[in-house]
């Protein structure tokens, strides 16, 4: 294919991967309900003073980054749904405006990487969320820019604002440690000689580690068997791994597939004819760097229940650009191989948005989700109300932390209703065990959980019960008669 002519087409589908990127970003989730997760997010941005805030920080797997920047911004645009969720969309779109401008030199590659990143459909999911994962994702965006200044330019300044990344990285979440471990390592080769240049930079992340030790009680907790939010990786989940990079579709492994084959062609010529990799060292550092993590962090699942396809946000960035040097450094199939992704990536996100663009299927996005439920609660007067949430980690906050978190939707309604939190054994989420405790006290019920919902609760005379949920993650509602 001409140059010319491949140019256009790239253009056309770097054109359409950024629209749909965008309306998507637009469209997709805004008006879903707030989830579990999310009200946590909106009790500790509303806490009135930072003592409130601090105690909460140390009781969360999130760092405080996130948190005091949405205590900060709460104070000002308080705590809707919107207010609380648009942080994350001001946070994404950010970072394919800091890889337009001002990463790579290459113009090609820049708008490229811009482009995957733009589309990245796991990233999308993320963006009406009021969640930390946008905003980890933009440092992690930034840090991967600097990574390449640092190696390439080695000075004092790029490493210390490396290092600066890094924590903030750190401190929004704990498994962002990992890529910076990796990419520390690899700076601290590069500069051996001067390993001075390097003070202000371990300086930064002594206060980050400092953090850390401090939310070291929580973080241990919920690695703990039987007490985490998650289970153990099965061999078969090995089989999940691209879609957790890529999403859930055949693109996903595909894309892997394309990758490895590409590679696979260039290391083969470079063992025939002596041409080397298409790749200066730091670009293959910066790759590397994210391909370490992924690995590491998902053969940790492994071993102890720590995984969820959301704590990789911190090495996509770093992924995603070596996707980009990858497809856009080979004339494999015409030169085509970028935009063939793109228009593929934008094509599965248009898709989702219209999936989800009725409002009925809206309201089941999102998993643990109980405002409907409190909405409910709140029009059938309801004035007593036990909360039970059905997993073991409800037990790391605390009864008291767990009722704050459950009161979220009524105190911002202001809406007074004496609220308890009542932590079960799974084994005890029985109908009859939920209605004695809510019976005892006169209460109505607000139950959260996974696919098995107390359904018998409905049967029984005192009470009248609604069902919420997708399928995987329900929630049951039941007023008093």
């Amino acid at each position: 294919m001409q140059p010319r002519t491949l140019r256009r087409v790239e253009w056309a589908a770097l054109a359409l991967a950024l629209l749909a990127g965008v309306v998507h970003r637009f469209v997709f989730a805004w008006g879903a309900p707030l989830w579990l997760d999310e009200a946590y997010t909106g009790v500790i941005a509303a806490q009135p003073d930072f003592a409130g805030l601090f105690e909460w920080c140390r009781q969360e797997l999130s760092g405080p980054v996130y948190y005091a920047s949405m205590w900060a911004w709460e104070k000002i645009a308080g705590d809707s749904n919107i207010a609380l969720r648009l942080p994350s969309l001001i946070a994404s779109l950010g970072a394919i405006v800091l890889i337009a401008f001002w990463g790579p030199d290459d113009r090609r590659e820049r708008l490229l990487w811009a482009g995957f990143t733009a589309i990245w459909l796991p990233g999308l999911l993320f963006v009406a969320q009021a969640r930390p994962q946008a905003l980890l994702f933009l440092f992690a965006t930034a840090q991967a820019i600097v990574f390449l200044r640092a190696m390439e330019f080695r000075t004092r300044g790029w490493l210390t604002l490396w290092a600066l990344l890094g924590a903030l990285m750190v401190m929004t979440h704990v498994h962002a440690a990992v890529i910076a471990g990796i990419q520390g390592l690899c700076l601290l080769w590069a500069i051996r000689p001067r390993l001075r240049d390097a003070a202000p930079g371990l300086a930064i992340f002594a206060v980050a580690g400092l953090w850390l030790s401090l939310q070291w009680s929580f973080l241990s907790g919920i690695l703990k068997p039987g007490a985490a939010w998650y289970p153990l990786l099965a061999p078969s989940d090995l089989l999940q791994l691209s879609g957790h990079l890529f999403a859930q579709n055949i693109a996903a492994p595909a894309v892997v597939a394309i990758v490895l084959v590409v590679l696979g062609l260039q290391f083969a010529e470079r063992r025939a004819t002596g041409t080397p990799m298409p790749y200066a060292p730091p670009e293959a550092m910066l790759a590397l760097s994210a391909v370490a993590s992924v690995l590491l962090v998902y053969v940790m699942g492994y071993i102890r229940p720590s995984f969820a396809p959301r704590y990789l946000f911190p090495y996509m960035p770093a992924l995603l650009f070596g996707l980009t040097i990858v497809l856009a450094r080979t004339r494999l199939l015409l030169g085509l191989l970028p935009s063939i992704v793109l228009v593929t990536w934008a094509a599965t996100a248009t898709l989702n948005a219209a999936a989800y663009a009725r409002p009925e299927l809206r309201a089941t996005l999102n998993p643990l989700e109980f405002e409907r439920g409190s909405d409910w609660l709140m029009a059938n007067k309801a004035r007593s109300v036990v909360f039970l949430w059905d997993n073991p980690s409800s037990a790391l906050s605390g009864d008291a932390r767990q009722a704050e978190v459950a009161g979220f939707f009524f105190r911002r309604a202001r809406y007074p209703v004496r609220l308890r939190a009542i932590y079960l054994d799974h084994a005890e989420h029985s109908s009859e065990r939920i209605a004695a405790l809510a019976d005892a006290e006169g209460a109505s019920i607000l139950w959260v959980g996974g696919e098995e919902v107390p359904t018998g609760l409905a049967a029984l005379p005192q009470f009248d019960c609604r069902i919420h949920g997708n399928g995987k993650s329900n929630s049951i509602t039941c007023a008093r008669r």
